[in-house]
């Protein structure tokens, strides 16, 4: 089959970083939150082991939905799932940071996780299905340098911002970003749907990772497995010198070689 490359250079230039720059708060989020566990146990009066739900409330729900997202993009296409991923990731953000119990914000953190998962399932798709052979290499290296940064930022991004405002300011960020992104997005991309029917989802398997997880998850914290650990010093965990050195800090600066 001959596909017709018909986007100009910089539309492909902008999907491109459009999927990228949602892959970067996908991961950014995974661990931002991980910083502000003690504000939040604070906060919401609670142990620790129930404030952590906050964390893989996010990620089984982006674990178990990936595949399935990947799946449907390749049946229906990406676009519609990345904007929709998009939309979803932005009032699931709104939602954490305006929650006013600790349930509802677990509930918008699993929202959210579900989000990231349109978004995560989908962005290679998104980025490289119109794009000529020959940038796909340098699409995927763009995408891979802003997936990579999202861990590294994280918990750094959230602690400059406990330190000036408070939590709820952790979720509010991703808002100035993922707005433009939808209209640049909804600018450039016609949705597009495939012309044979979804099937062989995997609806059952995925259902099962979820079901799982998270039943183990609940055993753990009822059984007291899940517990907080010895209390440390205030003192930092490393040596702070350590990160003078090019070949510890080097890697984490480093990029790809090309992109867009």
């Amino acid at each position: 089959m001959i596909r017709h490359y018909d986007r100009t250079m910089t539309t492909q230039t902008s999907i491109v970083w459009v999927a990228g720059l949602g892959l970067f708060l996908a991961t950014l989020d995974t661990g931002i939150i991980n910083i502000a566990l003690p504000t939040l146990q604070t906060a919401w009066h609670t142990t620790a082991a129930i404030m952590a739900w906050a964390v893989p409330a996010y990620t089984v729900m982006l674990a178990g939905t990936v595949l399935l997202w990947g799946r449907l993009a390749d049946r229906q296409g990406p676009q519609r799932i990345f904007w929709s991923g998009l939309i979803g990731f932005s009032v699931s953000s709104i939602a954490c940071g305006a929650a006013p119990t600790l349930s509802l914000l677990i509930t918008a953190r699993a929202l959210q996780g579900l989000a990231s998962a349109m978004i995560q399932g989908t962005a290679i798709a998104l980025a490289t299905v119109d794009l000529p052979p020959t940038e796909r290499r340098l699409a995927t290296g763009t995408l891979a340098m802003l997936q990579g940064r999202g861990p590294v930022l994280g918990p750094a991004l959230g602690g400059v911002l406990l330190t000036w405002a408070s939590w709820r300011v952790l979720f509010w960020m991703n808002l100035p970003l993922t707005l433009p992104l939808i209209i640049l997005l909804r600018h450039h991309l016609a949705v597009r749907t495939a012309s044979h029917p979804v099937e062989s989802l995997g609806l059952v398997g995925n259902g099962g990772v979820l079901v799982t997880v998270s039943l183990g998850l609940l055993a753990l914290t009822a059984t007291g497995t899940i517990r907080p650990g010895p209390p440390r010093g205030t003192g930092p965990l490393a040596n702070q010198a350590v990160f003078t050195k090019p070949a510890i800090c080097s890697p984490t600066l480093m990029t790809t070689d090309g992109g867009f």
